[in-house]
């Protein structure tokens, strides 16, 4: 924060209280679903992510609809908890922070 003088000073205690009430709101929202099964594309994404994994070109051995960051992120989840659906969902909150 910057004082009225010019100078740079330390946060106010509302600023951070302010943002680590938003952490705390945005974990509870996204908190119910980390380990919700797949829905509609995620499937689709997994998939991709798994290709990805045996080092298999995306767009040539599959139909995929979207720009492939959204395949990284369920690929570097892959690399986290292989067998889990938790992982890319957690980088998902973690993008949206």
């Amino acid at each position: 924060m910057i004082d009225r003088s010019g100078k740079i000073g330390r946060p106010r205690l509302s600023t951070i209280g302010l943002v680590v009430l938003f952490l705390i709101m945005t974990t509870v929202i996204y908190w119910n679903s980390l380990l919700m099964p797949f829905e509609r594309d995620e499937g689709e994404y997994a998939y991709n992510a798994w290709l990805l994994t045996q080092e298999i070109s995306l767009y040539e051995n599959s139909f995929l609809q979207k720009p492939p960051a959204i395949t990284y992120v369920y690929w570097l989840g892959h690399k986290i908890a292989p067998f889990t659906v938790w992982p890319p969902r957690l980088l998902a909150l973690l993008f949206t922070l």
